[in-house]
């Protein structure tokens, strides 16, 4: 199933589920949906947050690096799960189960590894 394919829960203001649209077709304006965001803290306890880009729903303002919006029978846990690997542990698994890992994940991996400590 494509991203924008996926049903997605709508909400009343109390937060009751009154129906479900297809992602692509919600209004980020107008819906009520659930979200899940990731939060990233360094180890320095500096808190990383991402700029968003002119032309988007909040352009120009700060954000979150990551976040979904949570489909119509997933958890919170599951939209948004995360794992953590060391680099040599991602290296051998990206060359091991390759399908595991976005191609844009790979792309990225493949150009900047060696920046990594």
């Amino acid at each position: 199933m494509q991203h924008e394919d996926a049903l997605v829960n709508v909400l009343d203001d109390q937060g009751n589920i009154i129906g479900t649209k297809l992602r692509k077709e919600i209004n980020k304006r107008a819906d009520i949906v659930h979200c899940a965001d990731v939060i990233v803290i360094r180890p320095d306890q500096k808190i990383v947050l991402a700029k968003l880009p002119t032309g988007t729903l909040y352009e120009n303002t700060w954000a979150t690096t990551a976040a979904t919006m949570i489909r119509a029978g997933e958890e919170a846990e599951d939209a948004a799960e995360l794992k953590e690997f060391t680099k040599d542990e991602l290296k051998e698994s990206i060359k091991s189960k390759p399908n595991e890992f976005s191609p844009t994940l790979q792309a990225i991996w493949e150009t900047y590894h060696d920046n990594i400590r």
